[in-house]
Parts: C-alpha cells; sequence; structure tokens
C-alpha cells in the first residue's frame, strides 16, 4: 500500500502492539476508535450474510474488526501494508481460534491482488487518512465488489469539532495557523507523520465517481478538545463531555452530527453509476462543443464524465455518438471546487 509519507510505515510498524491495545484502554481516544469499530461491526451485521460470505479488509491493523467477522461465520481476507501489522493480526486470529477461516497478508490498497467483483462486503477503516491517492484506492475496492456489494469506509474528517474550538488547529485560519504555532506554542512533541483530514463532500464525491451509492453515514468522537494544541481538561471529565456530545450527534442534532472526527460511510455498489474512465482522460478542450457554444479556454473538465448512452467518441469509434453528462468548471473556481455549469452533448 504506498502510503502518504515514507514516515508512515515506520510509524505503524514501530507501535504495531499499541493498535491492537488501545481498543482496551480507557480515555477519549480508545472510545473514539471502539465506537467507530462497534458502528462498522453494526452495519455489515445488518446486511444479514449468509455463513462463507466472502469480505475484505482493507488496511486490518491488528485485525480486529477481521477477527469479529470471522467469528460471524464470514470468509475473510485481511490486507495491511505495513508487516508488522500483518503480524499482529495474525496473532489475534490465532488468539481468536479463527486464523482458518482468514487469509491475512501484506497488501497495497492501491492495487489489490484480487479479481473484479470478488467480494460481497469490503471495509477500510482508518485507511484514506494515510493514503498518497486515496480516489485510486476506493477505485480498486469497488472494482472487486460484486455488484449490489457494500463497501464501509471512515475517513478522518477536516470539520471535527475538536478541530474547529481550537484556533491553532482550525482549517478556516490556515493563514495565521503556522505563525501561531511557531511563535505561541513552538514545535510539536509529535514530530511523526499526520494523517489528511477531508471535506465529507469530498469523500463523497470520490465513492460517487467510484460507482458507489450511499446508504449510512455518520460521525463519530468529540475528543479530545484542546486550546493550542494542548489538552485542557482532566480525562474523566473529557470522557463524560465526549460522551455528552456523542448522544447530540447520535440524536441528529445539527452542528453535531456532521463534526465528530471520523466519517464513517456505507455505500452499496452500483455498477451502473461508475464513470468511463477511459473517457475521462480522452475528452479535451477547447475543441468540445456543447450545443454549438464553446467552452473556451477558460473551462475544465472536471474527473466526471458519466456515459449515458452510446460510445464515446474517440474511444471507441469516432463515428458512434454518446450522450454524455460532464460537470464543466471555471479554471479560476478549481480551488474552491465550485461548478459553473452542468452541460449535456
Amino acid at each position: 500500500m504506498k502510503l502518504a509519507d515514507g514516515r508512515v510505515e515506520q510509524y505503524f510498524g514501530s507501535n504495531a502492539p499499541f493498535w491492537k491495545d488501545v481498543y482496551g484502554q480507557a480515555g477519549v481516544f480508545s472510545g473514539t476508535m471502539r465506537r467507530r469499530h462497534a458502528i462498522a461491526l453494526s452495519w455489515i451485521e445488518r446486511l444479514n450474510l449468509e455463513p462463507g460470505t466472502r469480505v475484505l479488509e482493507v488496511g486490518c491493523g491488528a485485525g480486529l474488526l477481521s477477527v469479529a467477522l470471522a467469528q460471524r461465520g464470514m470468509s475473510v481476507h485481511a490486507i495491511d501494508p505495513v508487516p508488522a501489522m500483518v503480524v499482529e493480526a495474525r496473532r489475534s486470529a490465532e488468539e481468536a481460534h479463527v486464523g482458518q477461516a482468514m487469509s491475512i497478508r501484506v497488501g497495497d490498497a492501491h492495487r489489490l491482488h484480487f479479481a473484479d467483483a470478488s467480494f460481497t462486503v469490503v471495509a477500510a477503516l482508518g485507511v484514506l487518512p494515510w493514503l498518497r491517492d486515496p480516489a485510486q484506492a476506493i477505485d480498486e475496492m469497488a472494482r472487486v465488489l460484486k455488484p449490489g456489494g457494500w463497501l464501509v469506509l471512515s475517513a478522518d474528517n477536516r470539520a471535527r469539532l475538536p478541530v474547529l474550538l481550537d484556533p491553532v488547529r482550525n482549517p478556516a485560519l490556515d493563514g495565521v495557523k503556522q505563525t501561531i504555532k511557531r511563535w505561541i506554542v513552538g514545535p510539536r512533541a509529535d514530530a511523526g507523520p499526520r494523517p489528511r483530514a477531508d471535506r465529507r463532500r469530498d469523500v463523497d464525491r470520490m465513492l460517487y465517481e467510484a460507482g458507489l451509492r450511499k446508504r449510512a453515514g455518520a460521525t463519530c468522537g468529540f475528543g479530545p478538545l484542546t486550546l493550542f494544541w494542548r489538552r485542557f481538561l482532566p480525562e474523566r471529565i473529557e470522557v463524560r463531555v465526549e460522551r455528552s456530545l456523542q448522544a447530540l450527534a447520535d440524536r441528529g442534532l445539527p452542528g453535531f452530527r456532521s463534526t465528530g472526527w471520523h466519517y464513517l460511510v456505507s455505500r452499496k455498489s452500483c455498477p451502473e453509476l461508475r464513470p468511463h474512465r477511459e473517457a475521462q482522460r480522452r475528452l479535451t478542450l477547447p475543441d468540445i462543443h456543447v450545443r454549438g457554444m464553446g467552452l473556451g479556454k477558460g473551462c475544465h473538465l472536471t474527473l466526471r464524465a458519466t456515459v449515458v448512452r452510446g460510445r464515446v467518441p474517440g474511444v471507441d469509434a469516432p463515428e458512434h455518438r454518446a450522450c454524455v453528462s460532464v460537470l464543466v468548471e471555471r479554471a479560476d473556481h478549481l480551488r474552491n471546487g465550485v461548478p459553473a455549469r452542468v452541460a449535456r452533448w
């Protein structure tokens, strides 16, 4: 799995036992990890899968979710890019006496060594923030899903409440954040790799473009709260505050339901929604005209070019026309992702 930072593999490899022990510890972080695990497991359980159903976990870590699924009769394949984590996952499987029902090995999320339509369920918890190319990995997960299969995935939420409340961490204050950290906070003690956080809508877009239709979504984790990167509440109070905030989110209260640390989403594979990837690469500007109107050099085709009917000119045969839906954005709006118009031809 090609990770976003060369230090990531070393980070997880040197701390492999921690990622198993953390689920049994006290504190806000451990509680959030348990809640994320419980949400994903409950979503999969609701599918009422038959024993022997093939399931893949990408980035299995210490293997706790994979083991839980194997204990429920699933045929589980688990991969992780870090050899030390694979060792921990195999140890977890043996301790739970499900080692024979599982295949655990080193693997790359960007290049899954499985045939198309191999699995009914693919799970990837805590993986997206560390990847070099999340969209490519999601495409691969969608590829190995059977039609109608399910992807259960989590991402770090860019708009999570603890970050929004801390002026040093708030993404809206990026312009002054580095100055504050340098002159007031000083260098951070943990100089290790940092996970990437995504906007929920960006995660949803990547999933949609991979041909996955949303069925459920949730956020979880509201701590620890910090001010200038420093925790200011005793742990026992932190836990109580976090539980109260999570309860508000679980009730769907605006301002809380979408600001948890982890964004979890369940998606159903719908191949008919999947964009035509070759078409996306071959369509060019400014030669394309929409209903006689030139799009011009100030516009840009995004990665969405979904074939609705027929064939794409220049891909299959130039004499065939296609009905293609294309999202067009003005070049000066690309940074903010603001669409200029939606056009068809």
